[in-house]
């Protein structure tokens, strides 16, 4: 992760600032310190978030993610506990995209076999119809998850929901969230062309 990590410049990623071993053989990982909350706490806190609100944390994740996927990245698990809404003095909602722990380079030989590391980490509600299956993944998992994370933001929940995590796999894989205008008829017609496309 801190070599990953290390490669990364885009300021919407958390900044490694150094990592090695001690000589008891712990190993350790310096992080730049933020202040704020997860979108899950905002979420947890206010239910659903605004549709400007929404636009931007989609954005500044667009952004984050565009560096990752031209160095041949895939973060994996994208969810609302993995992004950090930081206060800077520019800017009270700076988007940090943390726990790069399970991102991988994107290695097109790969096989089902070597690519179900997804199914055992991670939140089903978010995983892309490619690792439900326990196929190979690429960077279009992350803009799935990302989708997974709007659709949340702007609706109150994630897009699937089921009795257990096999049937929220399921659904992901063979079903199309219903529209968000069933439930917010204020979210813009083209919004949701974005994340509809996304899922």
């Amino acid at each position: 992760e801190a070599t990953m990590v290390g490669e990364l410049t885009n300021p919407h990623i958390v900044q490694v600032l150094d990592y090695g071993r001690l000589e008891d053989g712990r190993v350790y990982l310096a992080m730049e310190y933020l202040e704020g909350e997860s979108l899950q706490a905002m979420l947890a806190r206010l239910g659903r978030v605004s549709v400007d609100q929404t636009i931007d944390v989609l954005l500044q994740a667009c952004e984050a993610l565009g560096e990752a996927h031209s160095l041949g990245y895939v973060h994996r698990d994208l969810r609302p506990k993995n992004l950090f809404l930081a206060r800077r003095a520019t800017a009270s909602n700076f988007l940090k995209v943390l726990d790069f722990g399970l991102a991988k380079a994107v290695d097109l030989t790969h096989t089902a076999a070597n690519t179900t590391l997804g199914l055992t980490f991670g939140d089903p509600r978010y995983m892309s119809p490619e690792q439900a299956k326990g196929l190979a993944v690429d960077q279009r998992s992350d803009l799935y998850q990302l989708g997974c994370v709007a659709y949340e933001m702007l609706t109150g929940a994630p897009p699937f929901h089921g009795a257990g995590v096999f049937e929220v796999l399921a659904k992901h894989a063979t079903e199309a969230p219903s529209p968000l205008a069933v439930h917010r008829p204020d979210v813009p017609a083209a919004l949701e062309a974005v994340i509809l496309r996304l899922l």
